[in-house]
């Protein structure tokens, strides 16, 4: 059940970063299949090792290390939403080099 539970975290926490970037929110799947990839590889792994009981334990740690792996990539995927898309600082508008009373924390890069 615990499991269960972690997968639906790790589904909505990729599928709202790779929303914020501009990518389809299916990008929440690779984290359940390197989990269940992970998952499944760390079994065999542990099974030919002849850990027995410990199996589970070299499971749970390649299931990890796949949901790690997910992060990273749909993490580092670059951003399809342009600079003038991008929401400015809560409406109070954008900063502006030349302008002495711009609003603090609105640095955009151009």
């Amino acid at each position: 059940m615990l499991e269960i539970l972690l997968l639906r975290a790790l589904y909505a926490k990729l599928s709202v970063t790779a929303t914020l970037k501009g990518r389809p929110g299916t990008w929440g799947l690779l984290g359940i299949l390197f989990w269940v990839g992970g998952e499944i590889a760390g079994f065999i792994l542990g099974s030919v090792l002849g850990l027995e009981f410990g199996a589970y334990g070299v499971a749970l740690l390649f299931a990890a290390g796949g949901a790690g792996i997910s992060y990273l990539i749909v993490n580092s995927l670059g951003s399809l939403v342009a600079d003038d898309d991008a929401p400015d600082a809560g409406g109070i508008g954008r900063f502006d080099p030349e302008n002495p009373y711009s609003p603090p924390g609105t640095m955009n890069k151009r």
